[in-house]
């Protein structure tokens, strides 16, 4: 844009006219007194500012009183080097089909799990397909009692096993307190 600018403004008067009327543009409406564009065209460039992001890291609280799990506590850039996939499936290979079908599959199992165990979810499901059966692994603190959970789960288990139409199994561990890596 500033080359043609330049080009425009430095060439004699016939040379414009007859540039303008090679490009198809109305001259007059887009030049100005001398011949400059009053129009002005860029693309913006900045520099990167920062070389450490911030994104997908926990914010350092003042008094170093908030708990962090494990997954929580790894950098972005350390996913399946010390830390896994959320999902396990293989619908992302070359030439497989029904991908859209599984995320969406994925999101519903884990809010109906977030809705039917209400602040029992110490960390987030970790959902694994393996032909026919989702295996689904979550941590869970102990706070209802042991029949309500035994109920939840054969609940749990049968319905989305019919909604989903496969086999549901839920693996779920119980801590007595909170899954607590590190207090940043």
């Amino acid at each position: 844009v500033v080359h043609f600018r330049r080009v425009v403004n430095m060439a004699a008067p016939m040379l414009r006219s007859q540039l303008a009327s090679l490009l198809g543009i109305n001259f007059p409406s887009l030049c100005g007194g001398q011949g400059g564009f009053l129009v002005k065209r860029g693309v913006h460039v900045t520099a990167v500012c920062s070389r450490r992001p911030r994104t997908g890291r926990v914010k350092i609280s003042r008094l170093g009183d908030k708990m962090v799990d494990y997954e929580k506590a790894q950098p972005p850039h350390m996913i399946q080097v010390r830390k896994g996939w959320t999902a396990y499936n293989t619908t992302n290979l070359k030439d497989e089909q029904g991908a859209a079908v599984v995320a969406v599959e994925d999101m519903f199992i884990r809010k109906f799990i977030h809705g039917t165990f209400p602040a029992c979810l110490l960390s987030e499901c970790i959902i694994k397909r393996r032909y026919n059966t989702i295996n689904i692994a979550c941590l869970m603190n102990k706070s209802l009692l042991p029949e309500k959970y035994y109920f939840l789960i054969g609940y749990s288990e049968k319905l989305l096993g019919y909604l989903l139409q496969q086999i549901i199994k839920l693996e779920i561990q119980f801590l007595d307190s909170n899954a607590v890596y590190k207090w940043v």
